[in-house]
């Protein structure tokens, strides 16, 4: 699915496996040319968090959002070199 489509499945998706959850923003929006990211959090009812992650899209000529990809939790450690 593409399009708001495939954002509804995403949603509702997440909405039956973390029932009363919500997504909530920590961060502005950065953005740079056609490039954006954001950071999250998905948290409980009672706010706690469950697990942070990171958005990044790209918007289209128009300006709607043309893809978004999403990264759970915290980036990987750096590996020693």
């Amino acid at each position: 699915a593409s399009g708001h489509a495939a954002l509804g499945e995403m949603v509702a998706g997440v909405q039956a496996k973390f029932p009363g959850h919500r997504f909530r923003r920590r961060s502005g929006v950065d953005a740079h040319h056609d490039q954006l990211r954001f950071a999250w959090d998905l948290v409980t009812p009672d706010g706690a968090v469950v697990v942070a992650g990171i958005d990044v899209g790209a918007l289209a000529d128009d300006g709607r959002l043309e893809r978004i990809t999403g990264f759970f939790g915290e980036a990987p450690a750096l590996a020693a070199v």
